[in-house]
C-alpha cells in the first residue's frame, strides 16, 4: 500500500500472499499437533492464539485501505494483464472484504468482530468436546474369540494399546485406526453395534457418556451467532451467506442434492428386499 497506485499483482497481492504464507507456516504445525497430539499444555497455547488470529482476520477484512487498493487494481489497467487465476484471486479478495463487513457502519463492524471471535472459540470448544468424548470411551476385550474376523495388524494394535495401559487383552477405542477395523472386519455384531452407538453419540446428550462433553449448547450458540452474522451482512440466513463462496446457487439446490444422495441407497434397499432394508437402517449389521 505504501507503493501507492497504480497497484499490480507484484506490489499488492503477492506481498500480502507472502505475509499470509508466513503466518500459515507458523500456525499450521501448531494446529496440526493440537489435533493429533493433544495435551493440556498444547491446548492452552493453541487457545491463546485463537483470539489473535480472529482479530487479525477481521482487521484485514475490514481494512479500508486494502479494500480500496484491491478495487483500484480491479478497475485499473493492470487488471487486464493478470492471468485467469490472478483475476479470480482479486475478485475473491473483494468478495471476502464484503463478507467481512467492509461496508457496514462502525458499530456493526465491531459486532461482526465480536461474533467472529466468539465463533472461533466455540468451534474450538466443539472440537475439544469431540476429542475428549472420543478419548473418554474404551473397551477391554479379554477373549480374542470376540474379535474373530479382525486382521492380525488390528489385533496387534489393540493388544499394544492394552499393554501400554498395563492391561491384559485387547483395548478398543473410538479412534479411527481402532474403530474402523472393528466395523469393517469383526464378526461380532454386538460389539459392532456397541462401538457404533458409542461413536455416533460422542459429545451429545445420548449414548454411554450422555451429557458429558455435550455439544448441544455449543451448537445452539453457534447457530444463533451465525444467523446474527448473516443478518448483519444482509443475508436471509447463514445458508445463503455460506453459499456466497460456493458453486451452489441457493440452499434448496443443496437440499435437493443431499436428499437425492440420501434416497439413492434407500431405493436400492427397497428393491433388494426386507433383509437389505434392515441392514440399511442398522448400519452395524451385515
Amino acid at each position: 500500500m505504501a507503493h501507492g497506485a497504480p497497484y499490480s499483482w507484484e506490489n499488492l497481492c503477492q506481498p500480502l500472499a507472502e505475509v499470509d504464507d508466513v503466518l500459515g507456516r507458523i500456525f499450521s504445525p501448531v494446529s496440526h499437533l493440537n489435533s493429533v497430539k493433544n495435551s493440556p499444555e498444547l491446548r492452552e497455547a493453541y487457545e491463546q492464539t485463537l483470539p489473535l488470529l480472529s482479530e487479525y482476520s477481521t482487521w484485514v477484512g475490514q481494512h479500508e485501505g486494502l479494500y480500496k487498493a484491491y478495487r483500484d487494481l480491479r478497475d485499473g489497467d493492470n487488471y487486464a494483464t493478470l492471468n485467469t487465476a490472478q483475476k479470480k484471486a482479486v475478485d475473491n479478495a473483494l468478495r471476502d472484504f464484503e463478507l467481512s463487513g467492509i461496508g457496514l457502519p462502525p458499530e456493526a463492524q465491531k459486532r461482526y468482530g465480536e461474533i467472529a471471535a466468539r465463533l472461533s472459540e466455540l468451534g474450538n470448544q466443539y472440537s475439544n468436546n469431540v476429542l475428549d468424548a472420543t478419548m473418554g470411551w474404551n473397551k477391554l476385550v479379554t477373549d480374542v474369540a470376540d474379535l474373530a474376523g479382525m486382521p492380525e495388524s488390528a489385533l496387534a494394535a489393540a493388544q499394544a494399546q492394552a499393554q501400554a495401559k498395563e492391561q491384559e487383552g485387547y483395548l478398543l477405542t473410538l479412534d479411527i485406526p481402532s474403530y474402523l477395523p472393528v466395523m469393517t472386519y469383526c464378526d461380532n455384531q454386538a460389539l459392532r453395534e456397541e462401538m457404533y452407538r458409542a461413536y455416533s453419540t460422542r459429545a451429545s446428550d445420548q449414548g454411554p457418556n450422555a451429557g458429558k462433553w455435550d455439544n448441544s449448547p455449543v451448537m445452539a450458540e453457534i447457530l444463533a451467532l451465525r444467523h446474527e452474522l448473516a443478518q448483519l451482512l444482509g443475508f436471509d440466513s447463514y445458508a445463503y451467506k455460506s453459499l456466497a463462496t460456493k458453486m451452489a446457487k441457493d440452499p434448496q439446490q443443496v437440499l435437493d442434492f443431499l436428499t437425492d444422495r440420501q434416497n439413492a441407497p434407500v431405493r436400492r434397499a427397497k428393491r433388494a428386499g426386507p433383509a437389505a432394508r434392515l441392514r440399511q437402517s442398522r448400519v452395524w449389521r451385515r
